[in-house]
C-alpha cells in the first residue's frame, strides 16, 4: 500500500511539478506516486485557471480511468475517461456526420473479431454500410495502427470546426502511463499540442509496457523525454522516490536499470548487492530488508 503522506526523497522535484506551466513529462516507475502527481496538478491547475477552459484527463482502461475518477475530486470542468472514450463522445459522435458523406444517424462501436479490418477504407466502408465502427485486425495494430485515431485526427484536419471546437473548449490534456500509446494515439497527441496548442501533461514508465501487443511504441515515450519531438518541447521531470520499497531496493534496483553505469550519480546511501537468488522474490527481498 503507497503511502502518500510519507515525506519523499524527491519533494522538491514534485514541487516543482506542480508549479510549472507548459507542456510537462514525467518519468516514474511503478510505485512512484505517478497518477497522485497528475491528480495533484490537475487540481491545482483547475483551482487557477479563473476562464472558460476545460481539462482532460484520459487513460486506457475503465479499470484505470474509474481509479483516476475515485481520485479526482474537482471534476465539474474536467473530461475524465479512456482516450477512447474521448474521441468518441468529443470528437466523433458530435463531428462526424457533418464530415463525412453518408454516415448513419446510428451507428455502434464494436471490438469483438468479426468487425475487424485490415485497412482504413474498409473500416469506413463497414461503418457507412454496415453501421458498425470496428478496429484493425491485429496484426495491423501490432504496427502501432488505431483505426479510432485516425478517423478523428482526419476529421480534425478537414474541419476547422473540430479544431476551434476543441481549441476553445479544453487547455490542457492529462495523459497517464503514456509508455502504452500506440502510434496513432501519439500522432493525435501530438497534434493537438502543435497545432491547436493544447497543453499536456503525461506520465509513464519507460521500462514498463504492456501493450506491445497490440502496438503501444514506447519509443515515442523516450522521444518525449529526450524532448525529440519536432515543435513540441517539454519540461522533463523524473520521480525517484518509491512509496512501495525501502529506499535502499530502490536504489538498487535504479542502477540495475542504467544501460550506462557511469552516468550514475554518486550518493552517500548505501546500496545493497543481493548475490544469490532463492527463486522465491517476496523471500528475497524480505530478507534484503532485514539486513539494513
Amino acid at each position: 500500500m503507497e503511502d502518500k503522506e510519507i515525506n519523499p526523497i524527491d519533494k522538491e522535484e514534485r514541487d516543482k511539478i506542480i508549479k510549472t506551466e507548459g507542456n510537462i513529462c514525467v518519468l516514474a516507475s511503478a510505485g512512484s506516486g505517478k497518477t497522485s502527481i497528475l491528480v495533484k496538478k490537475l487540481e491545482f491547475d483547475i483551482e487557477k485557471e479563473k476562464n472558460h477552459y476545460n481539462f482532460v484527463a484520459i487513460t486506457f482502461t475503465n479499470k484505470a480511468a474509474t481509479e483516476l475518477r475515485d481520485k479526482i475530486v474537482k471534476k465539474e470542468r474536467v473530461f475524465i475517461g479512456t482516450i477512447d472514450s474521448f474521441l468518441e463522445k468529443e470528437i466523433i459522435d458530435i463531428f462526424i456526420k457533418s464530415i463525412e458523406d453518408n454516415i448513419p444517424e446510428k451507428f455502434y462501436y464494436s471490438y469483438q473479431k468479426k468487425d475487424k479490418f485490415c485497412n482504413y477504407n474498409d473500416g469506413l466502408k463497414k461503418l457507412k454500410e454496415y453501421k458498425i465502427f470496428g478496429t484493425y485486425d491485429n496484426d495491423i495494430q501490432k504496427l502501432g495502427k488505431n483505426f479510432k485515431c485516425e478517423l478523428a485526427l482526419k476529421l480534425l484536419k478537414k474541419s476547422v470546426r473540430v479544431q476551434e471546437y476543441l481549441k476553445y473548449k479544453y487547455k490542457k490534456i492529462f495523459i497517464d502511463e503514456y509508455q502504452d500509446s500506440d502510434q496513432g494515439m501519439h500522432e493525435l497527441f501530438c497534434y493537438f499540442a502543435k497545432e491547436l496548442g493544447i497543453k499536456l501533461f503525461i506520465v509513464g514508465d519507460d521500462k514498463q509496457s504492456i501493450y506491445g501487443w497490440r502496438g503501444a511504441k514506447v519509443q515515442n515515450f523516450k522521444n518525449i523525454v529526450e524532448n525529440n519531438i519536432e515543435k513540441i518541447s517539454f519540461n522533463i521531470f523524473r520521480l525517484h522516490h518509491n512509496f512501495r520499497s525501502h529506499i535502499n531496493i530502490t536504489l538498487f534496483s535504479q542502477i540495475l536499470s542504467e544501460k550506462n553505469i557511469e552516468k550514475i550519480e554518486k550518493t552517500n546511501e548505501k546500496v545493497i548487492f543481493y548475490k544469490k537468488s532463492t527463486g522465491n522474490k517476496k523471500e528475497d527481498i524480505q530478507d534484503i530488508i532485514k539486513r539494513q
